[in-house]
């Protein structure tokens, strides 16, 4: 098994006690979907670098890349470094040759999906117009 494969956290078993609104559980529902498509974000980079050769085994985050993935990256055998100015971006690297290569490290993002779940808050949220 790669090391670095995060899928298995995509099986989270789901564990509630009582009822739950219809609310909340889209709202649970949306969550798990942003994580889907995070972790699908960072195993497309991890796999990138490892077709090209590279170790990758750091993770360079910036906060809010961080408040987001926390979960997610505690998963992952990198070392993992908080640097403010990353803001919603995260880089993985092959520590041996970044600054070195040029692809030794790949740059992701979070931001396009707040942006995606922003768009779709504000679209449930439309009136809707009948003709």
């Amino acid at each position: 098994m790669n090391p670095h494969n995060i899928n298995s956290f995509t099986k989270r078993p789901k564990y509630f006690i009582g009822r739950i609104s219809r609310e909340r559980e889209d709202e649970m529902g949306k969550k798990e979907e942003f994580l889907d498509q995070l972790i699908e974000l960072i195993n497309t980079a991890i796999r990138e670098l490892e077709e090209e050769g590279l170790s990758p085994d750091i993770l360079l985050a910036g906060s809010e890349f961080l408040k987001y993935s926390l979960d997610i990256i505690e998963g992952l055998s990198l070392s993992v470094y908080e640097i403010k100015e990353l803001g919603n971006d995260a880089i993985i690297a092959d520590s041996k040759y970044i600054g070195q290569l040029k692809k030794a490290s790949r740059r992701i993002s979070i931001e396009p999906l707040l942006q995606e779940e922003e768009w779709e808050e504000i679209l449930k949220n439309l009136p809707e117009i009948e003709d």
